[in-house]
């Protein structure tokens, strides 16, 4: 679990300072970099997946083409001056200090062709439509911890699209993202049938019955279609989770990757997107609960003070408070974290002040 992170230079933030524990909410105006402190997050964890980049990339819909490098590499730099070099720091609870940087480097002149396959990173070519110059054609991320170990991962631009070089599969903690809006994929269905596999498929029907207590089962189904998951609402026959409605796919997406990142990190972009606010306390404390039970760490962004609330209240009621609450804020080019312990939240809530 992380306990302090440091993000300098990443996108628009200059340098921010956090003390993350089980679960950390961010909040604050648009703008002021609640998104990007998980996308540092999430590359920091994932320092041996360079693909990483281009998946944020994409979340952020930007076009799967990849055929300019400061295009592809430059918006994780601030105004894309790709000589100011991101570095993310944290500690965790065992005193482990990771840095990890990212830097541009020309590497070799190469002929572009743009990948065929939307989301393809790795897309055949088309023919052969120009040369460029070498600069920045690769990113690198440079990872190094207090225990000595050090690598560095790489995407590289080829004539045949983004190809990467990673040390070694993974890190050292598992951690997943999860944005608002974005449709349960055949990821989902495939974690979830491992905790079928594992027999804790019930733990993800209890949570999805906050929503709805009709719910009887749920169904991995596979088709020339593609694999999804179905639900049974007591309607006669199965039917897709997506069609149930919003809340139900981003709860279960909640819940199936926190089961499925024991001792690991989960990433949550508006949390409280999709949800009624009556349920908002019953789905924070089944956040929390299986967080817990897990050892996942939870880091979640909001703008809705019903959401905070709801969190504080699913904390309280714990034996151990592990909750934070942090206010991002933007002056010009400086940005900030301002923190709010237990009593000072739970006495902003009690005096109805706004704190987001």
């Amino acid at each position: 679990m992380l306990t302090s992170l440091v993000v300098e230079q990443f996108r628009g933030i200059d340098h921010i300072e956090l003390r993350p524990k089980r679960i950390t909410i961010l909040s604050g105006r648009n703008n002021s970099g609640k998104t990007t402190i998980l996308e540092a997050i999430f590359l920091h964890l994932g320092a041996a997946s360079p693909a990483l980049s281009l998946l944020l990339n994409a979340m952020r819909g930007l076009p799967d083409k990849y055929t300019d490098p400061l295009y592809t590499w430059g918006w994780f730099f601030p105004n894309s001056n790709t000589t100011r070099e991101p570095m993310i720091k944290s500690t965790d609870s065992d005193e482990v200090r990771r840095t990890v940087s990212l830097r541009v480097h020309a590497g070799q002149q190469v002929l572009i062709a743009p990948s065929t396959s939307p989301g393809d990173i790795n897309g055949r070519s088309q023919g052969l439509l120009s040369t460029e110059p070498a600069s920045g054609r690769e990113l690198l991320l440079d990872y190094s911890d207090s225990s000595g170990k050090q690598f560095v991962s790489v995407a590289k631009m080829t004539p045949k699209g983004v190809a990467m070089e990673s040390p070694q599969p993974t890190v050292f903690a598992q951690s997943m993202i999860i944005f608002p809006l974005i449709p349960t994929s055949e990821d989902d269905a495939k974690r979830y049938s491992k905790l079928e596999e594992d027999n804790r498929h019930d733990e993800v029907l209890r949570v999805l019955q906050i929503i709805e207590p009709g719910l009887r089962r749920l169904a991995v189904s596979v088709s020339d279609n593609g694999t999804l998951i179905r639900c049974d609402l007591g309607l006669g026959r199965l039917i897709p989770l997506g069609m149930a409605g919003g809340g139900m796919c981003r709860l279960f997406d909640f819940v199936v990757s926190i089961l499925s990142s024991p001792g690991g990190v989960v990433l949550i972009d508006e949390v409280d997107t999709g949800f009624h606010h009556s349920v908002m306390k019953d789905v924070w404390t089944a956040i929390v609960d299986v967080a817990a039970r897990t050892n996942v760490q939870i880091i979640a962004t909001t703008h809705s003070s019903g959401c905070l609330r709801a969190a504080h209240a699913a904390l309280s009621e714990r034996l151990q408070y592990e909750g934070v609450y942090y206010r991002i804020e933007r002056d010009g080019t400086s940005t900030r974290a301002v923190e709010f312990d237990t009593e000072t939240l739970g006495t902003a809530i009690e005096s109805d002040w706004e704190v987001r």
